[in-house]
């Protein structure tokens, strides 16, 4: 019977959080490609689209950074269980909140507030029966969601389907990675049969739902 030698996945102290929950859904087998270099960009840019909001996101960044200053000091204490899975999570939450930040940017919102760093595109005008009016000046807003979207009378129709829909697509992308990945693994140990009967059946019942329109 032939051994297979144990995974070893070296990591730093800023991929050691990302690998860890990788590897509470399954370690990779010896040679099979770490999943967890790809979480390293994908889990936080998911979390921002999801979570995107520049002032909760600078909450974030600088509990993580308050973590990372005092590291060796906080290594030699004895911390609580949510004060150390947080702690031990401290790079995990410094990309998440850096990612909520560029996210936030591109809604146009800290805590919650539109920012509105450009001018408005939309023009507001109230007619003599008091009805306001937007008119669009045929131009783009420069960076993220005109602010003028939250003052829409479906503004929270708007902001949960475009939320809603980005989180779909990058989720979309990301399992077709991995669906991907599963190929490459199954190329390398030459096993055709899983190519066949797993990667093929899994792409094309992935597709069918996804890809068509």
């Amino acid at each position: 019977m032939t051994q297979v030698p144990p995974t070893h996945l070296p990591t730093t102290r800023v991929s050691a959080g990302f690998q860890a929950l990788v590897d509470t859904y399954g370690v990779p087998r010896y040679r099979e490609i770490n999943p967890g270099v790809f979480a390293i960009v994908l889990f936080p840019f998911l979390f921002g689209i999801m979570f995107g909001d520049v002032g909760h996101g600078l909450l974030l960044v600088l509990l993580a950074l308050y973590f990372i200053r005092n590291e060796r000091q906080l290594q030699a204490r004895k911390l609580d269980d949510m004060l150390a899975m947080a702690f031990g999570g401290r790079y995990v939450l410094l990309l998440n909140g850096i990612f909520a930040v560029y996210v936030g940017l591109l809604y146009n919102e800290a805590f919650a507030v539109p920012m509105g760093l450009f001018h408005s595109t939309y023009t507001v005008s109230v007619s003599g029966g008091g009805t306001a009016r937007a008119e669009w000046d045929g131009t783009v807003y420069p960076f993220g969601i005109d602010p003028m979207w939250h003052l829409a009378a479906n503004k929270m129709t708007f902001f949960n389907s475009f939320k809603m829909k980005a989180s779909i697509v990058v989720g979309v992308l990301q399992m077709a990675l991995g669906i991907l990945l599963s190929f490459l693994n199954h190329r390398e140990f030459g096993d055709r049969r899983a190519i066949w009967f797993v990667f093929v059946p899994e792409l094309v019942f992935f597709l069918s739902i996804f890809g068509n329109r």
